[in-house]
């Protein structure tokens, strides 16, 4: 038997020699010529971003943030936003309703120096005399004082 599958083996094993083994060899030389510079150049590349993002995370620890950005309950920078927030409505308050008014009676009205003093209403209204009345700037003035007030 070795008789017979020898000289076969060794057919076979000369026609791989001859002709598989070379084209092997021609293609694992190319993927090493250009593939492994590739390669290279994917891992320099990689390992540089992996460097810079490992560089940034180190920075960014070192960061501190100013105690008005420190998180707590609230965020010192809400309980700053509120605070503006409060001094602006106290100015609205306090503003606004004598503009308003001075803009809806156009004049007529003389704006009132204390928070509590309506007769510019009357006198607003009084002074209307045979001048047709509107009734939504009379209803507006009245809000108006009554926000500014407390009413």
């Amino acid at each position: 038997m070795a008789s017979v599958l020898l000289p076969n083996f060794r057919i076979f094993y000369n026609f791989l020699n001859e002709n598989v083994f070379p084209i092997i060899q021609s293609i694992a030389s190319w993927i090493g010529d250009r593939l492994t510079p590739a390669f290279d150049g994917l891992t320099r590349f990689l390992q540089d971003a992996t460097s810079w993002f490992r560089s940034l995370a180190d920075s960014m620890n070192s960061l501190s943030l100013p105690d008005w950005l420190t998180p707590g309950s609230p965020f010192p920078f809400t309980n700053a936003l509120v605070g503006m927030n409060e001094e602006l409505q106290k100015s609205a308050v306090n503003i606004l309703p004598e503009f308003s008014a001075q803009l809806a009676i156009n004049g007529s009205m003389p704006v009132p120096n204390t928070a509590n003093n309506n007769s510019g209403i009357i006198t607003a209204i009084n002074n209307l005399g045979n001048n047709k009345l509107d009734e939504r700037k009379l209803a507006r003035l009245i809000a108006d004082a009554f926000t500014k007030i407390g009413g």
